[in-house]
């Protein structure tokens, strides 16, 4: 199979933002280990002295996390700050009701950003707007960021912490549309109340950029406009929550629909990028509100024996998922003059990128993509021609659950003009059995000096304890170049180019 492409530098989509490979922490069932037993252990040997886990924090620097959304997602709607600081002797143990289980609090605000601070990343705090005020989200952004002698300041530096932690990110909302979400309500009402709330946040602390709740997937348009009408003023992000599935955990059959998944999560983002850009010209607004896909994942599905379907959040992400999330690292990079940020679910356990246990830790094929596009792209993202890519005729997503026979693309292409000129070019080959040989024309005087694969011969492929390393990123110095390359079927291949 062949197939031919154009990269050519002078065809600049725009920037892309660091923050599209950022991550997410949320106290969910203990159970999951997300939190507990994840990124914080007291008294493990692998914990520092304040209970964080000194591996997950290496392996997050060594995967370059830009940025961390905590702590929920729908737990964020029930979650009381002031329980989680202070001695941690004195906190209180509330019952986790979204979730189940217990909430100890050991792991609060501050052991949040001092995380972060270990990590490198950018904190992105959600605040509680389910069935909490305005007041009490404000007094947490006075703890965060406040340097007047308030209650709440004085709080922080008796709790070690003298200076403002200096938090820009604030969500304030999460999945309000949902009838399962703790304050849900109709769009109008969530539009004025957001407004009403990213008003005052901006008097308060006129740095902060505030993030609104978006439609389910970005399918009901209706509500976003209402949300970018009534809001838009004083927020600079509309997110987003999309959640692939596969339909058989490990079973080959599901590589199609686990892969393509990625298609969908393109045209969904899309969608909603032009409904904004369109609604914020009308009102021509004095900033661009971005995207944040603030929760994105792949699903492991498993079959009862009554044939009914359930969550497995404690399986292995595999080389499939792999490629899938990549696909949609591609679609960000397309889109990134709309798309700056991205968190996905989770980043410790629980469809994780890390899973962590008592013993230490594994990083999943996931790290690896994460950790090669944080690195590789970067720059400016690139238009690539596509001037001869087979295309094959598969089920795809059309809506949460509907699928609809679409022709897609085998190769999915992404390239970058990083600062001093390197190109990177990341070559998916979503054929489950066939090699693709892609001829690739490069901009004047550049050529490939290395590559990277992601490969292994089973798509089921994971790594454990036993083998760690077996779905890893693979590197080759390039010494002839012929202007192609050999794409292994089920891999993805980073081209690292320059000129001479």
């Amino acid at each position: 199979m062949r197939a031919e492409v154009v990269v050519d530098s002078r065809r600049q989509i725009g920037r892309i933002d660091p923050n599209i490979y950022g991550q997410y922490l949320e106290h969910v069932d203990t159970s999951d280990d997300c939190i507990y037993n994840g990124v914080y252990q007291a008294g493990s040997p692998l914990s520092d002295e304040d209970g964080l886990r000194l591996d997950v924090i290496e392996a997050s620097r060594e995967m370059g996390v830009p940025l961390v959304r905590w702590p929920g997602g729908c737990f964020a709607d029930i979650y009381r700050w002031e329980d989680g600081i202070g001695p941690k002797a004195d906190r209180p143990v509330r019952r986790n009701w979204f979730w189940s289980g217990l909430e100890c609090n050991q792991f609060g605000t501050d052991e949040f950003l001092k995380w972060c601070n270990a990590v490198g990343a950018v904190p992105y705090i959600n605040v509680n707007m389910g069935t909490g005020t305005l007041d009490e989200a404000i007094r947490w952004l006075d703890y965060c960021n406040g340097t007047e002698p308030t209650t709440e300041v004085l709080k922080r530096k008796k709790n070690g912490q003298m200076e403002p932690y200096g938090v820009k990110y604030w969500g304030i909302g999460n999945e309000t549309w949902g009838d399962w979400e703790p304050g849900h309500t109709d769009a109008r009402t969530y539009a004025h109340r957001l407004r009403e709330w990213a008003q005052f946040f901006k008097k308060v602390d006129p740095g902060v950029q505030l993030l609104g709740v978006g439609s389910a997937q970005g399918n009901d348009p209706e509500w976003d406009l209402e949300v970018v009408k009534t809001a838009g003023a004083f927020i600079d992000y509309l997110t987003i929550h999309i959640y692939a599935h596969t339909t058989h955990l490990y079973e080959p059959e599901d590589y199609y629909p686990t892969v393509t998944n990625a298609v969908y999560f393109e045209e969904q983002l899309d969608q909603m990028a032009q409904l904004v850009r369109s609604v914020s010209d009308s009102l021509d607004l004095s900033h661009r509100i971005k995207l944040s896909l603030d929760e994105w994942n792949i699903r492991h599905m498993d079959r009862r024996e009554d044939g009914s379907t359930y969550l497995r959040r404690r399986s292995s992400r595999t080389l499939k998922d792999a490629l899938f999330a990549a696909g949609v690292l591609h679609a960000m990079h397309r889109l990134c003059e709309d798309v700056a940020m991205a968190c996905y679910v989770f980043l410790v356990n629980g469809n994780g990128v890390i899973e962590a246990n008592d013993h230490g830790i594994v990083k999943t094929p996931l790290f690896h993509v994460f950790q090669m596009y944080r690195k590789m792209f970067k720059g400016i993202a690139l238009e690539v021609g596509e001037v001869d890519v087979p295309s094959f005729l598969t089920p795809v997503r059309q809506g949460r659950f509907d699928t609809a026979n679409r022709q897609v693309k085998y190769l999915d292409v992404s390239a970058s003009l990083e600062d001093g000129g390197t190109v990177h070019i990341a070559l998916i080959n979503r054929h489950r059995d066939e090699s693709i040989d892609v001829s690739i024309a490069l901009p004047g005087g550049q050529r490939p000096v290395t590559s990277w694969t992601l490969y292994h011969d089973d798509v089921l492929a994971a790594n454990d304890g036993a083998d760690p390393e077996q779905v890893a990123f693979v590197e080759q110095a390039m010494t002839e170049w012929d202007g192609s390359i050999k794409c292994l079927p089920h891999s993805i291949t980073v081209l690292q180019c320059v000129s001479g």
